[in-house]
């Protein structure tokens, strides 16, 4: 594996995890092995190390999780091995091609609750005695035995998840190209991305505001019937903050980007997919004040029990708990809790 391989390999587990069931401490795990494996100067796999800091925790399947365990025990392999020469690119190449499967979109995924192990982090799913409960904001935990009803039939959400994955990777390349700069700020865009994230899966209600009443934790977000009002306010909210938040990079920058992802979260204007539309919005976002990408689901549990609260606080209408965590989030990436 040569440096921009595993560089390569790096970006696609950042770009994918906020959005699939994928480990970050096991990719991060991987990302080391190979920097073992490799001879790289002290300044690259500085780099890479940091590259892998910015995954984002989350949760694989049993099937991910075996074959990112089974690269993991290779790579050591190669790790322990005397390093007298750079591993061969026909060595690692193997290793790349089997976490690639393992990123393969449209894969039937087992329920996450078949893998103890990655289930835990990102769901909740354990507490040691004694440990506090999740915030009521926080609903991880019913994530993981949840049923969708899709075009392909009914599917846990650990099997719909890398069929969204690859959806969403589409719209983030379009980000990145610019496509959407000439769009106006406003909930046309989200519904367009709601649309197509879900079109083909869930078309009876892809790009479509939420026709259901739900609950979010202890939160009641606005009826089905007031959630077109409410997002029209919330375009024209942001298109009132844009200018003072673009001018220049500080105190209202910060407070647009808590607003956008407090209030849309609030509204809860989907019937589902709502976490992968705003994470989406927000990379726009970002990308239109020309500020760097961060990792915008926090990694170790205190920092999703702060994030949880101050989405509850957000539902207040107080954005400071909120706009606090995204200084951190541009201050230096959270570190790997592995």
């Amino acid at each position: 594996m040569t440096l921009a391989e595993a560089t390569d390999l790096c970006r696609r587990c950042h770009r994918l995890a906020p959005f699939c069931n994928f480990n970050g401490n096991t990719f991060v795990a991987v990302i080391r092995r190979v920097i073992a494996g490799l001879t790289l100067p002290p300044d690259r796999a500085a780099a890479l190390r940091s590259l892998a800091g910015h995954i984002v925790a989350g949760t694989a399947t049993a099937e991910e999780q075996a074959a990112f365990d089974s690269v993991i025990d290779e790579l050591s392999d190669l790790a322990g091995r005397p390093q007298t020469r750079e591993a061969s690119s026909d060595e690692l190449a193997g290793h790349h091609r089997r976490v690639e499967n393992a990123l393969a979109p449209g894969k039937d995924a087992p329920p996450v609750e078949e893998h103890s192990r990655a289930g835990g982090a990102e769901h909740g799913l354990r507490r040691r005695t004694g440990e506090l409960a999740s915030p009521p904001r926080d609903t991880r935990a019913e994530r993981t035995t949840r049923f969708v009803e899709t075009a392909r039939g009914v599917l846990s959400y650990a099997q719909l998840a890398p069929l969204l994955a690859e959806r969403v990777l589409l719209i983030e390349d379009d980000i990145e190209r610019g496509f959407y700069d000439d769009r106006l700020l406003d909930e046309s865009l989200l519904l367009e991305f709601h649309g197509r994230i879900g079109g083909d899966l869930v078309p009876e209600w892809a790009g479509r505001w939420r026709k259901i009443e739900v609950q979010v934790g202890n939160l009641r977000p606005p009826a089905s019937h007031q959630v077109a009002q409410h997002m029209r306010a919330y375009g024209l909210d942001l298109q009132a903050r844009w200018p003072a938040a673009a001018a220049k990079t500080g105190d209202m920058t910060l407070e647009l980007l808590a607003f956008a992802e407090g209030r849309f979260l609030t509204i809860h204007p989907f019937q589902d997919f709502n976490g992968r539309v705003i994470r989406l919005f927000l990379s726009e976002l970002l990308r239109r004040l020309d500020l760097p990408p961060v990792p915008l689901a926090p990694e170790r549990e205190e920092s999703r029990t702060a994030y949880f609260l101050a989405l509850e606080a957000a539902d207040q209408n107080d954005f400071r708990p909120l706009t606090e965590i995204w200084k951190q989030r541009f201050a230096e990436p959270e570190p790997s809790s592995d």
